[in-house]
């Protein structure tokens, strides 16, 4: 790969010679318009009628809208399709409208088709025969909403109102006539509706007030949609006046009569563009590696050929492009910094930044490499080298590409870091092979850079790293460049390392002890994660060789340190001093530390520059006497000192756990406190809901905690259609909710304001959150046939400082029911007086709730004090069909007894099965480490 003479155009190439495309005034015709309806189509039609349906028709995918999953619909006559019920309503009233009316107003007027027109319908699944109406679906989809460029459908169902006339109409008024179409699209996760307007030429029936000769005036036709509840709906602003006749000459999306809709969600998206000047942006990627590259979409202002784009993340100023009117693109530049960032953007060069959103910057290591340097661990003895690169990411915008070495380097003198352009190759390389083989080149003369990564970037002709840092690019993982710049001698290296960073060793006295076992690290889910070195059998083995598992302590130590812990198959804890497979202190924690961009704060950066480089000089490269002079300045911290955390259960039809071990049943309907810690400023509450209606069972199915001053706000509940939902409220906002929609990117860990969250999923679907608090309080929150199972854990120094329904934590049970009041109920109490006397007691004032509501509710909503549970006792009698069930587990009999429901009754089992192991891993004390 040699260094050619490569200066950068900005913004060179496909990816920014784009035409700005302005398609509000566009006009397509009603043949390209409207997607082929009628007989030859194979639809369906209803007869002749006037206010009239089509009966429930079965449909064979479930189609999501408004956050509920839909097996059938009904085809009305006057211009809706509706699901639950069918509508014969002529005059539309106004929405919201309750009654389950879940309602798809394409254009909802006294439609008659006795006298003339017809409505037809049909469904489609996705196959060779309809895959080119998929595709024109899919198409109008990708360009109206930006997070959704790669969308395949799945399903469609076409419903088509054709020369429709009025009721009311007689002679010539019969030819006055209305043809629209609406397009229902899912790929079963998401969902779209498109409606088509080809001609609308009347509003309204006479019965409606409308005018006999022209079907005009009186109360004219709505266009939105409605969820039946009385409180969540989206109409167009015209509805019920008389712009709506012009709807056929308007679009959200740029093209006459077309509107384009995701309704899948609680909340109906318009894909329209804001023209007041000011608002927020939709963003997608919602991400990117801190060091930059990929190509950002945004939508938010109405833009035109006027437009000068201009986007700010995190403070950094890049230049931007109009793609269409309602959509800009900006490259991420490099930021050396992780978490959620402002990005604002400028219509107008950056005179003023009027359009903002969130973006979130990852660590390199949290973002899967899309280069592949191919046998990476020979590069610095093979001569020929061949890296390999995704081919999708950036097809839209990139037709040829250059390889490029970038190097990184930090002075901890000055706190200066700065990304280098080290070596680039001259070949002009189609983005599409998504290959390249170079001769390894000879060492670079001058400075020698020692960590670096790969940069598959859009091909350019100069050799400039900021400008080529501008243009879109793809990275590699991060490593040691000694292919590109050798090491002659390592344990030459090593020892010049040790004599000036040897000494830096202050930091082992305040570094997190390690979990003793396996075990205790798993459960100890605040202050340990795995760590994806060693996140399988072959990672371990090539780096450290007899340990099955490594994890790495979440925070870093008060003076910047991390902390590495690895376990061999008996599940003890391994000493690197006596064996390979140990783990390693770290100078610098791999996650950075506040403020960042600074030298020895950059995450996974510093922490290669300190931790990782010299260990593999020292102990990968070198002799044994070399390793052993880097294991006493990164030896392994034993789990001397070590503290389990505690933990408390909710479960089932909730069973508790407190924090010192009591076991009993609250069944509430109500809102909660679980916890309250941390001197009172972490605040932790449950909502109780009856599971089926009239049933006796209740169950956890939302969760809502702060550390007040600290933190910002969560709350997590139960989905229907996506597991659990994780919702945030910034700690500086009273009013704004923001749902973390992780099911739309690779995010698997959010880091907000004081809190960390993280998702685990199955088959597209959430299974469990976990969430942590800095103060030392988190929670595992898992779901199982619409309930919530919550595994909390505390650290050691918060104990005696707690209250709630986990209790008084103090190491005594028989405190543990202590009220608000600061009286005690004794723990010997029945299940009766447990409910009555301590439970209820801790039932939240409205003005304390933590909770996120939903349009048109409260916390009234969602209590019922007059409610009274099935108090079963353990005397009770229990029948063989449980106890072949649950054995002697009493709340898993408790569970299927009450409810019915054999996975709720197994997940209870499971929950506290893992909180048993969990209890008896944190008795075990210190081990002889090996």
């Amino acid at each position: 790969m040699a260094s050619a003479n490569c200066v950068v155009r900005l913004l060179e190439g496909k990816s920014f010679c784009i035409f700005v495309i302005f398609l509000a005034g566009s006009y397509v015709s009603g043949k390209t318009l409207l997607l082929p309806f009628g007989a030859e189509e194979g639809d369906s039609y209803l007869h002749p009628n006037d206010d009239e349906s089509s009966g429930s028709i079965q449909i064979s995918f479930n189609f999501p809208f408004f956050d509920h999953n839909h097996g059938s619909l009904f085809v009305n006559t006057n211009g809706v399709l509706s699901f639950l019920v069918e509508v014969s309503q002529f005059t539309p009233s106004p929405f919201p409208l309750d009654g389950d009316r879940r309602l798809v107003a394409v254009f909802w007027g006294d439609v008659d088709i006795r006298h003339g027109g017809n409505v037809s319908y049909r469904e489609l699944h996705r196959a060779a025969s309809s895959e080119g109406l998929f595709v024109r679906a899919d198409s109008i989809i990708r360009q109206a909403f930006i997070g959704h460029s790669r969308f395949l459908a799945s399903w469609m169902f076409i419903a088509t109102w054709n020369e429709v006339p009025f009721y009311g109409a007689f002679g010539e008024a019969l030819q006055i006539r209305n043809t629209f179409q609406a397009l229902l699209v899912t790929n079963g996760k998401h969902a779209f509706a498109i409606y088509n307007y080809e001609e609308i030429r009347w509003t309204t029936g006479t019965a409606s007030g409308g005018n006999s000769s022209n079907g005009l005036g009186g109360t004219q036709a709505q266009v939105g949609f409605n969820a039946g509840d009385g409180f969540n709906f989206f109409v167009v602003p015209e509805s019920r006046t008389d712009a709506i006749v012009d709807i056929d000459k308007d679009s959200n999306v740029g093209t006459r009569g077309r509107f384009v809709f995701r309704i899948d969600n609680s909340d109906i998206v318009d894909s329209g563009c804001n023209t007041d000047g000011t608002g927020s942006l939709t963003i997608f990627p919602v991400y990117s590696s801190m060091l930059g590259g990929d190509i950002i979409r945004m939508s938010g202002p109405c833009l035109n050929e006027t437009s000068s784009i201009m986007c700010r993340f995190a403070g950094v100023n890049v230049t931007g492009q109009v793609v269409s009117n309602t959509t800009a693109i900006c490259v991420s530049p490099p930021v050396f910094q992780i978490g959620r960032v402002s990005l604002k953007m400028s219509t107008n060069n950056g005179e003023s930044f009027d359009f903002s959103g969130v973006f979130t910057y990852l660590s390199p290591e949290d973002v899967s490499p899309l280069v592949t340097r191919q046998e990476a661990n020979d590069w610095y003895k093979q001569e020929s080298l061949t890296v390999t690169w995704d081919t999708e990411s950036l097809q839209d915008y990139v037709d040829f590409v250059r390889v490029s070495v970038y190097s990184y380097d930090e002075n901890l003198t000055t706190g200066e870091v700065k990304l280098y352009l080290v070596n680039c190759s001259s070949q002009m390389v189609p983005y599409s092979n998504g290959e390249f083989s170079f001769s390894r080149p000879n060492p670079p003369e001058g400075v020698q850079y020692e960590v670096g990564a790969i940069r598959v970037s859009q091909y350019s002709q100069h050799e400039d790293t900021d400008l080529e840092l501008a243009l879109p690019g793809l990275w590699s993982d991060v490593h040691n460049l000694h292919w590109l710049y050798p090491v002659s001698n390592h344990s030459a290296w090593c020892q010049d390392w040790l004599n000036d960073e040897g000494s830096d060793v202050n930091f082992l006295q305040v570094t997190e002890p390690c979990p003793c076992t396996q075990t205790q690290a798993q459960f100890n889910f605040n202050m340990f994660s795995n760590d994806p070195s060693c996140n399988s059998v072959e990672g371990c083995e090539s780096f450290r060789p007899g340990a099955v598992e490594c994890v790495r302590a979440e925070r870093p130590s008060s003076s910047g340190g991390g902390q590495e812990c690895c376990y061999g198959e008996d599940g003890n804890i391994l000493n690197v001093a006596q064996t390979t497979g140990g783990g390693f202190a770290q100078r610098r924690h791999h996650r950075g530390v506040t403020p960042f961009q600074t030298a020895g704060h950059v995450p996974l950066l510093s922490h290669w520059m300190s931790d990782l480089l010299p260990r593999e000089h020292c102990c990968l490269f070198s002799n044994q006497t070399m390793c052993d002079a880097y294991v006493s300045v990164r030896p392994s911290q034993t789990c001397e000192n070590y503290r389990a955390p505690v933990m408390a259960i909710s479960t089932g039809d909730p069973h508790l756990t407190t924090l010192d071990g009591k076991k009993y049943t609250f069944n509430g309907v109500g809102e909660y406190t679980m916890l309250e810690a941390c001197n009172g400023s972490f605040v932790f509450q449950a909502r109780m809901t009856v599971l089926q209606s009239g049933g006796a069972a209740t169950v956890i199915t939302a969760l809502a905690a702060i550390e007040s001053g600290r933190s910002d706000q969560i709350h997590v509940e139960v989905s229907e259609r996506r597991g659990i939902d994780v919702w945030y409220r910034n700690m500086r906002s009273d009013s704004t909710w923001l749902m973390l929609h992780i099911d739309e990117t690779q995010i698997r860990q959010v880091d907000l304001q004081g809190v960390i969250v993280i998702f685990k999923k199955a088959n597209d679907t959430v299974k469990a959150v976990q969430v942590n608090f800095e103060c030392g309080a988190s929670f595992i929150v898992s779901t199982t046939a619409g309930l919530l199972n919550v595994m909390t854990a505390l650290r050691e120094e918060l104990k005696g400082r707690t209250r709630g329904l986990y209790g008084n934590w103090n190491g005594e049970e028989n405190d543990d029911f202590e009220r608000p009041d600061g009286t005690v109920l004794s723990t010997d109490a029945t299940v009766q007086e447990i409910h009555y006397e301590f439970g209820q007691q801790w039932q939240i004032k409205p003005e304390n709730s933590l909770f996120r509501y939903p349009a048109g509710k409260s916390p009234s909503d969602y209590s019922n004090e007059a409610f009274v549970p099935f108090f079963w006792s353990m005397s009770d009698p229990i029948d063989n069909r449980v106890l072949n069930l649950c054995g002697n587990d009493t709340q898993c009999a408790f569970d299927f007894i009450v409810t019915g429901n054999e996975n709720i009754a197994m997940a209870t089992k499971e929950v506290v099965e893992n909180f048993g192991i969990a209890v008896e891993s944190a008795a075990i004390g210190k081990f002889q480490t090996r």
